[in-house]
């Protein structure tokens, strides 16, 4: 059984399954940059973990167009959507799949995710299983946010002496490099209003919401300082079997 905080992550996705798109540039650009550093494989069996509305998916499609895949997500929606963009073939199978604890007979060459292993509750152990379901000399690639990814927003509570809600992990093994997006928003509490769109909102378990002054200050604090500035840091690893 899922637990609750697993249970709002994915409810949350699944509400902003129509938009995500709209409000996913970050998410593009390292699914493109990920790409790039897959390996080149002829014939490979390829299981992806969340795959979102399919930034990854029709890349990694087009990148082995001698491969069969089995592309999972979590949320339906998402899945659905995704499905319906890229449409169904016979060397793609779509599967509503937790990745964290993930279910299949089938054996991997390559297992990958984009910006997904964060919203793993123990990441370590969700890697383990997952290494579990590779070939010999198979691999796992993925991308996901540093834990000190909005540096910006970071500092300003801390400096307020308020708690931050976003995901809290050590970064997973295999990181082999790290990549940094400085975005500029209108606003600090527009760049907020993003990440709800995305359906990227869910605190970290145990996070005690912040009060709305206490917002409110944070957000004055962060643009009087940074002025909307936010800065993405996404690391990229690879695990071998």
């Amino acid at each position: 059984m899922p637990s609750e905080w697993k249970r709002q992550v994915t409810q949350n996705f699944e509400s902003r399954a129509a938009a995500y798109d709209r409000h996913s540039f970050v998410q593009d650009q390292v699914a493109q940059s990920l790409i790039n550093d897959l390996p080149d494989l002829e014939t490979p069996h390829v299981l992806e973990i969340g795959c979102g509305t399919g930034a990854l998916t029709r890349r990694v499609l087009d990148k082995y167009p001698g491969g069969n895949f089995e592309i999972t997500d979590i949320s339906p929606a998402m899945l659905e959507g995704a499905k319906a963009k890229i449409g169904q073939g016979s060397r793609v199978n779509w599967q509503v799949m937790d990745g964290e604890n993930p279910v299949s007979e089938q054996a991997f060459d390559l297992i990958i995710g984009n910006m997904v292993f964060q919203w793993f509750e123990e990441i370590d152990q969700g890697l383990t299983r997952l290494k579990a379901l590779l070939n010999p000399g198979g691999m796992i690639y993925y991308s996901l946010p540093a834990p000190d990814s909005f540096e910006e927003w970071h500092r300003t509570l801390k400096a307020l002496s308020l708690p931050a809600g976003t995901p809290d992990f050590a970064p997973p093994p295999g990181i082999y490099k790290s990549e940094t997006f400085p975005l500029r928003y209108d606003s600090t509490l527009t760049f907020l209003r993003e990440m709800k769109r995305l359906g990227a909102h869910t605190p970290r378990a145990g996070y005690a919401q912040l009060k709305p002054a206490d917002l409110r200050k944070a957000c004055r604090k962060a643009d009087a300082t940074f002025g909307g500035k936010i800065t993405w840091c996404i690391l990229y690893g690879c695990l071998k079997a």
